[in-house]
Order: C-alpha cells, then sequence, then structure tokens
C-alpha cells in the first residue's frame, strides 16, 4: 500500500517536471495553437471523466483508509488540471492573442502538481518512519476504554501503524488499588476485545493501581494537578505514590507532555516544586511523551 503510493508520488513529481519543462519551452518557442471543435470535445469528456475519478478514488480511499487510492484521486485530479489546461489554450487561440497562455498557466500547474506529489511522498515517509496515531482514532480508543466505569483514567497510549488495518498498540489504564486482580483483568480483557472488534487494532492495557481513599495523595494531586494547568491544559500525571525517605516526604509521579506540546522539563519540575514546598514534600518526576494527537493539536 505505501510503496504503491510512493510510487504514484513519484509519477506526480516527474509529470510536474515534465509540465514545467514543456510550459519554458512553449513561452520560450511560442507556436500556433489551432481550435478544433472534435479536440475540444474530447478534452471536455476527458476533463470530466478525469474528476469523476478523483473524486471516487478519494471518497473510496476515505471510506476504507487507503493511502493508495487518496494517492490515485490527487494524481488524477492533476490530469483535469493538464487536460484542462490544453481545453483553455485551445479556446483562448480563438480570441486571435497570440501571448502563449498555454505555456504561462503550464509554469502555474505544474508547482500545484509538484506540491500534490511532495505532499504523498512526505505523508508516506512520515507513516514509514512513523509518526503519532491520528487524533480520531486515540481519541476514540480512550473514549472506549473509559466507558468501563472501573477505568479511572488512561494514559501512555502508544499506537504503531504498519500499514493500513494492521495497528498495534498499548496503553496503561489505572484501576482502584482495592480491587482485585481478578476483577481488574476481567475489565481490561473485555476492553482489549472491544477495541479489537471496533477499531481493528491489537491494543495491550496494562492496568495501573491508584488510591483513591487517601486524602493526603488526594491533596498533592490536586495541587500538582493545578501546577500543571497554570503552565500547559494539556499538560497531566499519573501514577502519584507517596515515599517517606529519612524524614523526607516524596511525591513520586509521572508527567505527561503532549505531542506537540512546548513546555520545559525544568521549567515543569520547578513549577511542581514551588507548589509542594507549603507541604514540605519534593517531587520526583518522571516525564512521559504521549505518542498520540490529541484532538485539540488538529
Amino acid at each position: 500500500e505505501y510503496i504503491a503510493s510512493f510510487l504514484i508520488a513519484m509519477i506526480i513529481l516527474f509529470a510536474a517536471f515534465e509540465l514545467f519543462t514543456s510550459s519554458v519551452s512553449r513561452i520560450m518557442n511560442p507556436s500556433e495553437i489551432t481550435f478544433s471543435l472534435p479536440m475540444a470535445l474530447a478534452l471536455l469528456l476527458s476533463v470530466g471523466v478525469k474528476l469523476w475519478m478523483s473524486v471516487f478514488y478519494k471518497k473510496t480511499g476515505t471510506l476504507i483508509g487507503s493511502v493508495a487510492l487518496m494517492a490515485s484521486s490527487a494524481d488524477s485530479r492533476n490530469d483535469t488540471f493538464s487536460t484542462g489546461l490544453t481545453l483553455a489554450a485551445m479556446l483562448l487561440s480563438l480570441s486571435g492573442v497570440s501571448f502563449p497562455f498555454d505555456g504561462a498557466a503550464g509554469v502555474i500547474i505544474s508547482f500545484l502538481i509538484f506540491k500534490s506529489g511532495y505532499d504523498i511522498a512526505k505523508d508516506i515517509v512520515d507513516r514509514l518512519l512513523g509518526r503519532p496515531a491520528g487524533a480520531d482514532l486515540s481519541e476514540s480508543i480512550r473514549t472506549q476504554i473509559l466507558s468501563h466505569p472501573e477505568i479511572l483514567g488512561v494514559h501512555d497510549m502508544i499506537i504503531h501503524d504498519y500499514g493500513p488495518g494492521v495497528q498495534i498498540g498499548s496503553a496503561h489504564a489505572e484501576v482502584d488499588s482495592e480491587m482485585t486482580l481478578m476483577k481488574a483483568h476481567e475489565v481490561i480483557d473485555r476492553a482489549e476485545k472491544e477495541i479489537m472488534e471496533k477499531y481493528r487494532v491489537s491494543l495491550t492495557i496494562h492496568a495501573d493501581p491508584v488510591e483513591r481513599n487517601n486524602r493526603q495523595a488526594e491533596t498533592y494531586r490536586k495541587a500538582v494537578t493545578d501546577a500543571l494547568s497554570s503552565l500547559d491544559s494539556s499538560l497531566s500525571m499519573h501514577d502519584l505514590r507517596l515515599l517517606n525517605t529519612e524524614g523526607e516526604q516524596k511525591v513520586e509521579f509521572d508527567v505527561l507532555i503532549p505531542f506537540g506540546c512546548k513546555c520545559d522539563q525544568k521549567e515543569i519540575l520547578d513549577t511542581v516544586n514551588k507548589t509542594l514546598q507549603p507541604y514540605s514534600a519534593k517531587a520526583e518526576v518522571t516525564f512521559d511523551h504521549d505518542f498520540t494527537e490529541s484532538v485539540k493539536d488538529e
């Protein structure tokens, strides 16, 4: 799928180059264009067919998530541009003006075609090298996991894309620390099966215990959450633990830095420690980076 799409992108780039060179040649060495009604009708029919193909490929590609069909849609759209250019040049020839309209318009359209080929190639390279899962998919999976009332939160979600219909991932789900292991396994297992059935994503979910009845932990949790929100509303924390070593109160937790967030780790740590000073506690922070896009990012 990806290789086929990349080859289509290369064809588009080559077509853009050929159109550019031929258009420059027509500007430098203009030739007379003669109008032919049968040829004009044939070109008009070709434009209509290619435009229909572009729309069909795009709708079908969107429906089944095919990158190759989306690339074919762009290719058909580019054919519409180049064929429409030839038709427009023939019609303008009726005006009697000797200006090389086809060459000038061809140079402009060649850049448009080049950009579409470049965008397709870049998208394929990004997919092959690895990129965050789409916002819609990651948010849908997150919502599906949280639909289970026993699951209190979701974090550290990673989805690996190996092509259409082949996606594997992992996530951490927070559950009450007092829940039995058997019950937690039952809930997690059910969530994993639902995600596979609905989204065709093989997701492995790790259960993280959360203390819900520890007032001191909740106080620290709220203070840290408020401190993070003051820096960036997209920052979040999880896995908070209280440790008392050598008379010093330590608050251990993970801070999730979302994809695209520009916050500096040192700035986050300084802000959190300043917030915990009144409690005579010190933060021990592990920084995580999100590998999925959020709806806000789009």
